[in-house]
């Protein structure tokens, strides 16, 4: 759900962020961004893709044994 991949694209900002200050190399300063939206494209799929696509993708994940990436 949307609510889900905001919580999720938040705590991965947050993580970057803590990683940057606990890590002894320099991170580039768009780490915590790129953490922060890394998910936008399944957004985009779940607006515009219908049900029935949406539907045989889960269905190939899940029935089909394929990574969400291969389906």
């Amino acid at each position: 759900s949307e609510g889900d991949l905001w919580n999720h694209s938040v705590a991965a900002s947050l993580a970057a962020e803590l990683l940057a200050k606990q890590t002894k190399h320099k991170l580039p300063p768009e780490t915590i961004t790129a953490a922060l939206l890394h998910d936008v494209g399944k957004l985009v799929m779940c607006r515009f893709l219908g049900d029935d696509l949406l539907s045989v993708l889960h269905q190939a994940h899940d029935d089909g044994g394929l990574t969400r990436m291969q389906a």
